[in-house]
C-alpha cells in the first residue's frame, strides 16, 4: 500500500524523511474530531447521542478576556454532558471515547 497523507515537519527537517518525533503534524496521528461545539450560560445537560462517554473540554475566559482555561465544571456519561457552573463557557465534544 502506498505511503500517502499530510505531514508537516519541524523547521530544519525534510518532511519526506523526518521521523515522527520531528513532525508537527501527520494525518496518521490520532487527532480529535469534533462532534459538536457551542456555549452555555446556565447549568444543565446537553445530549451528545454517542452511546459512550466522549472526550470533551469546557473552556472559560479569564477576567482579562485574554486567557482561556479548561474548567472542571462539567461531567459526562454515555448520554449527556452536564454543565455545573452557570457562567458563560464554551464546550467542545469529540467523537473519541474517553478512557
Amino acid at each position: 500500500m502506498a505511503n500517502y497523507g499530510i505531514k508537516i515537519s519541524k523547521a530544519g527537517y525534510d518532511v519526506k524523511t523526518a521521523s515522527d518525533i520531528n513532525l508537527i503534524m501527520s494525518s496518521k496521528f490520532n487527532m480529535l474530531k469534533t462532534k459538536m461545539a457551542g456555549t452555555f450560560s446556565e447549568a444543565g445537560t446537553l445530549a451528545h447521542g454517542l452511546g459512550y462517554v466522549p472526550i470533551f473540554f469546557i473552556f472559560a475566559k479569564g477576567q482579562t478576556m485574554e486567557r482561556i482555561s479548561i474548567t472542571g465544571n462539567g461531567g459526562a456519561d454515555s448520554t449527556n454532558i452536564t454543565f455545573e457552573n452557570p457562567t458563560t463557557k464554551r464546550y467542545y465534544v469529540f467523537y473519541q471515547q474517553a478512557v
